[in-house]
Formats: C-alpha cells, structure tokens, sequence
C-alpha cells in the first residue's frame, strides 16, 4: 500500500446533499439533478481558494481546502450559503458535512483523513435522516 503524506492541507470536507431518492421519487431525475448541480455550486462559491470539488458517489462530494480557516464559522458559512440559494430557488436543501483538520502534519496519510472525516459525516447524515423520519425535514 502507498502511503501518500500532505502537508500542506489544513481541512478535507465531505458534504452529502440528503434524502436524495426521496426528490428523485417524488419530483423525478431532472429535479434532483439540479439540487446536486446547485449543491456543488453553492461549494464552489463558499471555498476560500479556487477548489476542486470531487463527486464520491451520487450524492457525496469532497474537497479539501490548502489555506487555514476557522472551520467552525467556514461551516456556519457554508451552511447560510445552502439556506439562502434554497430560499433564492424554493430548493429544499437538507446537508451533512463532515470536516477534519489536518493537525498531524506529516504523520496522518489521505486516506486516515478522508477516512475519520467520512465517519463525522455519516454521523450527521443519520441526525439529519432521524430528522426527516420524523417529518422535522430542515430546508437548509
């Protein structure tokens, strides 16, 4: 196995962009497209440096940022972003996110982080699917 060391990033996010087959059942494939179109969108133009935002799965995009934030505002941010483009197109955006900062310069690989931050967002996303079951849906 490669082991690859970074040590120049400062933050690795996961985002998923929730209940997907829920829109995709009951509004169709063009609909749900354009919430994960918006989505990355809205990443895009939340970043602080010009990032590259990498699909994981269908729903699941990840980007890691190279300049320090404070991550806990970067994601109150991020999270105003989804709220107000929601609002702006009547999306109904419901998001987890997973982030991790890169504290062990040199001693933790990609792949320990892209790892323990997947694990914080799968945390969130049964919060947020707890939250749907129970009609409690935020549109974020």
């Amino acid at each position: 196995m490669r082991v690859f060391f970074y040590v120049k990033i400062y933050a690795f996010l996961s985002v998923s962009i929730n209940h997907i087959e829920y829109f995709k059942g009951k509004y169709g494939i063009l609909y749900t497209e354009n919430i994960l179109r918006k989505g990355v969108q809205i990443l895009q133009e939340s970043a602080k440096e010009d990032v590259k935002i990498c699909r994981v799965s269908e729903n699941i995009f990840c980007f890691w940022l190279m300049e320090p934030v404070e991550l806990e505002l970067y994601i109150q941010q991020l999270k105003e972003a989804f709220r107000k483009k929601g609002e702006e197109e009547n999306l109904p955006f419901s998001f987890s996110i997973g982030a991790i900062y890169n504290n062990t310069i040199g001693k933790e690989n990609i792949d320990e982080l892209i790892d323990r931050c997947g694990k914080m967002r799968l945390l969130n996303e049964k919060h947020a699917e707890a939250e749907f079951s129970e009609g409690k849906m935020k549109m974020l």
